[in-house]
């Protein structure tokens, strides 16, 4: 089930926002044809049924969006702001329905496809150019980076990517190598001995950091 926008309710307090941007994009974010393209990609991703956790509405995730490379916020910052907010409550058009959470409003924005992005972009220049604002062709955006978890970087990690990144490239280039006489192929992945290696580099290191001594250590103290 998809929801396209929430009621506002009759005694939610019209709060106007100071900033001169945001209270231009208030009308121009309205634009039927960018939030059907928005919708598009939202309609694919959420499931038709009626069972299991209410969907947030598309509105408010294409406006906290919005709202969020404008201020240039963290995720969790956008959430705690708005959630604070009587103003910005209205202008994402949440009213008193719950914020969004951090993760939540990460994994919906990655719902948005580049190629949405692209004809977003195309259509913010065409109302641009229709209300006079720029006599532009183009919009040019800047990329933003998603902060995400990732293990730590250690050596034997790190040689175990490249050992995964290796084995992968060698496996596409596999039609283009020769065969060997007996029918074998030049490459191999040693994939499962790479990573044995690395987890018994971890082993060890664990044991290093308890003040234990590794097993190939005490095997050669042995008589």
């Amino acid at each position: 089930m998809i929801i396209d926008r929430y009621s506002r309710p009759a005694n939610f307090p019209e709060c106007q926002t100071s900033d001169p941007i945001l209270q231009e994009l208030d009308w121009i974010l309205d634009d039927p044809v960018l939030f059907d393209l928005v919708r598009q990609d939202f309609a694919q991703h959420y499931k038709p049924t009626r069972k299991g956790r209410r969907p947030i509405a598309v509105e408010v995730v294409w406006r906290m969006s919005v709202l969020r490379r404008r201020k240039k916020w963290t995720y969790r910052q956008a959430e705690q702001e708005v959630r604070d907010s009587p103003t910005y409550r209205g202008w994402v058009r949440v009213y008193t329905e719950p914020v969004p959470d951090h993760t939540t409003l990460n994994e919906l924005e990655r719902v948005i496809q580049p190629h949405t992005l692209h004809r977003i972009n195309d259509r913010m220049s065409a109302l641009a150019q229709a209300y006079h604002l720029t006599r532009g062709y183009r919009l040019r955006v800047d990329s933003s980076v998603t902060e995400s978890n990732i293990h730590y970087p250690t050596d034997s990690a790190l040689l175990y990517d490249g050992v995964r990144i290796l084995s992968r490239w060698l496996k596409r280039a596999r039609l283009l190598l020769p065969t060997r006489s007996n029918g074998a192929r030049l490459c191999q992945s040693h994939n499962r001995s790479a990573r044995r290696r690395m987890q018994q580099i971890a082993r060890w290191s664990r044991a290093k950091r308890a003040g234990r001594t590794s097993p190939r250590a005490t095997a050669k103290k042995k008589p």
